[in-house]
């Protein structure tokens, strides 16, 4: 009996051992390979399961689109799946969930956009052409069941002061069919309202709606009034079922803190851009450039988030240029209330600076804790970028500090320069002069220390490495590559 307990003590060391060991973030090698001529990685899209979808192709032609020939999925786990190894699209549009591409033939891109097939996890669609109405249209919406529109009985372009007779259609990406619905007519003082705003481009007015995913995975139409010189905004939400029901209107209700203004940027997909008549710059053209609007779904229940720059409050509606004070950021419950707001002054990187809000861009990702946000702005020959990190629940910013970059205009135009590139990335930092990171890229950076580890390592090697970071809800995808010979992918967990 007295020759067990040794054995007894040791296996006991070995287990308290073990547990008290603090728990690592593991780091997993994805997928690797070198560039081959006429079929490079040129676009990725993770879906809101937190699957990679990795597309392969070449530009042609003189507009130098991009004919997709191979998609591969990735897993968090390492498991891979061909998507298509034989294909010949361009990704048109992507739902906002990620899981649903909608693409045309490369071959019909010359002409026009009219048969498309839609790309999930059931695989490819049939070839859907779509009527007159559809081809073109502006204000659209993908989700994972429909192709949704707005549009009136003579055309696609509306006016919603006149038009009394706007329709709903829903095109269902899965066999093609068509539904139209009536939709109600927004009440006649909100379409003054929005009207009385003062747009730059005087020629025409802009269409002042956006179609957006509602909560219960409606469809909403979305409207907004700015008030008292951009100190407050309203943004009014229409949903629809997928039978055309008009459910309960939401009012999401913003108010400027200390003073300040909502300031104007160049967001992802409620904003328009018109050329200056005196400038050779752009400037936007309409209110839907005033905040950015996400709808997510939280434990089975939806939220909304609004967020954006702000600045000084200034007797223009629109300006050509300000400086950015600070940056805000709403959570609203799915009937409207606000859960917290957040506005944090001076953080941005790029304050001081007058700039052109065509020039500057905010995006905001939401991970399984954090809202993370990460701003970009061109700066005369320089350019600056900095992230944020939010707690999802309380608004509150957590221990990561606001991380800012900048660097130096390469020789020529950005874009020109870039324009080839699978990931572009603009932005330095001193610790790592071999890496250029974008935005999303410099706020994980901050935020992960494993990641930290990794770019240590290849900033010390010989190449320039371009690095892009992106998440949803767990662990962080890492996409790397020198933009020439190789790319790689790993996965970094929470």
């Amino acid at each position: 009996m007295t020759s067990i307990k040794p054995k007894i003590n040791h296996y006991f060391f070995i287990i308290f051992f073990f547990l008290t060991i603090p728990a690592i973030k593991a780091q997993s090698l994805i997928t690797e390979g070198d560039y081959e001529k006429g079929n490079k990685p040129r676009y990725y899209s993770i879906n809101e399961d937190n699957v990679l979808t990795l597309f392969f192709g070449s530009k042609r032609g003189l507009d130098q689109r991009t004919a997709y020939r191979k998609a591969i999925q990735y897993y968090p786990d390492g498991k891979e799946k061909i998507v298509f190894d034989d294909g010949d699209f361009d990704i048109f549009k992507e739902s906002l969930s990620g899981n649903t591409l909608m693409l045309t033939h490369y071959r019909n891109m010359a002409y026009s956009y009219k048969k498309y097939q839609f790309f999930s996890d059931e695989g490819l669609s049939p070839v859907i052409e779509f009527q007159k109405v559809e081809d073109g249209i502006q204000n659209t919406l993908l989700t994972d069941q429909y192709f949704a529109f707005v549009h009136n009985e003579k055309g696609k372009y509306i006016d919603l002061e006149k038009d009394n007779n706007l329709k709903l259609s829903l095109r269902n990406i899965r066999d093609g069919t068509l539904n139209t619905f009536s939709i109600k007519n927004i009440p006649k003082d909100r379409a003054d309202e929005i009207y009385n705003y003062k747009f730059k481009d005087k020629r025409k007015r802009v269409i002042p709606f956006i179609l957006e995913k509602g909560h219960n995975n409606s469809i909403a139409f979305v409207t907004k009034t700015l008030r008292n010189k951009n100190r407050e905004v309203n943004i009014y939400i229409q949903p629809y079922s997928e039978n055309g029901d008009a459910l309960n209107e939401v009012t999401l209700n913003l108010k400027a803190k200390n003073g300040f203004a909502f300031g104007e940027f160049n967001n992802s997909h409620m904003s328009l851009s018109i050329s200056g008549a005196k400038t050779s710059t752009y400037v936007l053209g309409d209110y839907f450039s005033i905040n950015d609007l996400k709808v997510a779904l939280e434990n089975g229940e939806y939220f909304y988030y609004v967020y954006g720059f702000l600045r000084a409050p200034s007797k223009k509606d629109v300006k050509y240029s300000y400086t950015p004070t600070g940056i805000y950021v709403y959570k609203f419950n799915s009937i409207g209330e606000e859960v917290w707001s957040t506005f944090k002054r001076s953080t941005v990187g790029i304050s001081q600076h007058k700039i052109n809000p065509y020039d500057m861009t905010l995006s905001l990702d939401l991970n399984r804790d954090y809202v993370l946000l990460s701003s970009h702005a061109q700066i005369v020959k320089k350019i600056k970028s900095s992230g944020l990190e939010l707690d999802k629940t309380t608004g509150e910013q957590n221990a990561m500090k606001n991380n800012q970059a900048e660097r130096n205009v390469m020789k020529g135009s950005i874009q020109g320069i870039q324009f080839t590139y699978f990931i572009k990335a603009h932005n330095k930092l001193r610790e790592y002069p071999k890496v250029a990171f974008t935005p999303k890229a410099l706020t994980y950076l901050k935020a992960n220390e494993e990641i930290r580890k990794y770019v240590r390592g290849i900033s010390k090697g010989k190449r320039k490495v371009f690095l892009e970071a992106e998440s949803k809800n767990d662990g962080v995808w890492l996409i790397e590559t020198d933009n020439k010979t190789y790319y790689k992918i790993n996965f970094f967990e929470d």
